[in-house]
């Protein structure tokens, strides 16, 4: 696999991120030239923190083997260039992949080809071609524009905007988010959790996570402290992190009155069961796991 498959992870296009997701999980072997490449496009164009490049980096290790580059790989690097046309770079991948024992190497920039009895496969194109319809009947502007306002995804990103916007409101003269209220509701529940376990709990990815506890630690309503049985830390609130919380019951209470006053009491239930019902059936398709307590 090459660096723009893991860069993928954190692409804008869902449909591509959940892709690259889906091979990394079935593991995969990496070079370090692979990974220091990804790293400086961490760094350098995307502008993020040596503690998200971390996060990053172990997130891809989870997964990702890494095979050493030998002269020989430079050799047979070398000879797969000359023969094929390709640029050194790719066929440095391929050497490796081949001398890895690999069948297949993962690519979001190169063509799917087949080399030194490796396959080159950029299914992010096949993914695309395949979704195409055969014949797309041609819509109007205004008939595409009826179907964006009608789509579930676009009415329920303006609820969340909606819910958002009077969460905000009640919970002002508290001074806390929605993603910080869910840590500090989940380490209420269960004290000394270790990070892992609290991303999946709330559904966030680590990086996101790792922000929220790193904010809450800092206004002193949560502790780290080194785990009990495994490397990592563990978190628990603290006296005011529990103070808080109390505090932030009314206010909470005040949002969730206003958010569903539109709505009838069976409207309430449907909504409440319509979303649960979505949120199971799609989990897998979710490129963050939730895993409740």
């Amino acid at each position: 696999m090459d660096s723009s498959v893991l860069l993928l992870l954190l692409d804008g296009d869902a449909a591509k991120a959940d892709l690259a997701e889906r091979i990394v999980r079935e593991g995969v072997i990496v070079t370090a030239q692979v990974m220091a490449e990804t790293i400086q496009v961490l760094q350098s164009v995307l502008g993020m923190r040596w503690d998200e490049i971390d996060e990053c980096v172990e997130s891809i290790r989870m997964y990702a083997s890494t095979h050493s580059v030998t002269n020989t790989t430079l050799d047979a690097a070398r000879t797969i260039a000359r023969q094929s046309g390709l640029d050194f770079a790719a066929a440095l991948l391929v050497a490796a992949a081949a001398e890895a024992g690999c069948a297949t190497l993962y690519s979001a920039r190169l063509h799917d080809v087949a080399i030194a009895n490796v396959s080159v496969n950029n299914p992010f194109v096949a993914a695309r071609a395949s979704a195409a319809p055969a014949q797309a009947k041609q819509k109007s502007p205004r008939e595409r524009l009826a179907l964006l306002y009608a789509r579930p995804g676009f009415l329920l990103r303006r609820a969340h905007q909606i819910s958002a916007a009077i969460f905000e409101g009640a919970c002002c003269g508290v001074g806390i988010t929605p993603g910080q209220l869910s840590v500090l509701t989940v380490l209420n529940a269960c004290p000394r959790l270790d990070q892992a376990t609290l991303s999946r709990a709330i559904g966030l990815d680590k990086v996101t996570t790792s922000h929220l506890v790193r904010a809450l630690e800092a206004r002193g309503l949560l502790t780290r402290s080194p785990a009990d049985s495994r490397r990592g830390v563990s978190m628990e609130l603290t006296a005011e992190g529990n103070v808080l919380l109390d505090r932030v019951e009314p206010c909470l209470d005040s949002a969730y009155e206003m958010l569903m006053s539109v709505l009838n009491a069976t409207e309430q239930a449907q909504l409440v069961t319509v979303l649960n019902r979505l949120n199971e059936r799609l989990e897998d398709r979710a490129r963050t796991p939730f895993r409740p307590l």
